[in-house]
């Protein structure tokens, strides 16, 4: 898509926008995210089931569970180049003599710059989280207190 993020319904019911298009037509995936894929490694499947645990529920569905391995397998690759860095140097001698950037620095930038924008993808950034309504089907009405009043407003 071109041009400017969608303003989320949300915001537009707390700002009082008349453009407030018909919150039926957005889409609700089903299912929650839960347990990880058997075949992640012991370091991923924990990274897996620590972000689970600490998102907000409801916020991760199945839908989302490709993106969300993307993230889990970035933040495991990070850990262990900066693993390796721990007792590295920031500057090492390349095969013909000379010096450069430690590669490992160079995986970690690469893996922080992934993890920057599925973080974004996810929900998982108090920037993100702004544009994030979660369903109402979890039933608690003070979790979500929000969301639920935008869908009153919006389907009366």
């Amino acid at each position: 898509m071109r041009g400017a993020k969608k303003t989320p319904t949300i915001l537009k019911l707390i700002r009082g926008s008349g453009r407030v298009g018909n919150l039926k037509d957005e889409p609700q995936p089903e299912g929650e995210l839960r347990a990880p894929p058997s075949d992640l490694t012991p370091r991923e499947k924990a990274i897996w089931c620590a972000a689970i645990a600490d998102a907000p529920k409801g916020l991760l569905r199945l839908l989302d569970g490709p993106v969300f391995r993307l993230w889990v397998e970035a933040w495991a690759i990070r850990q262990i180049a900066r693993e390796a860095m721990r007792n590295a140097k920031l500057v090492v001698k390349s095969s013909k003599g000379g010096h450069i950037k430690n590669p490992h620095l160079l995986i970690i930038d690469q893996q922080t710059q992934i993890i920057r924008q599925l973080t974004g993808e996810l929900g998982f950034s108090p920037a993100s989280r702004g544009r994030i309504t979660l369903a109402r089907a979890h039933g608690s009405k003070a979790a979500n207190k929000f969301a639920n009043n935008a869908f009153k407003k919006g389907a009366a």
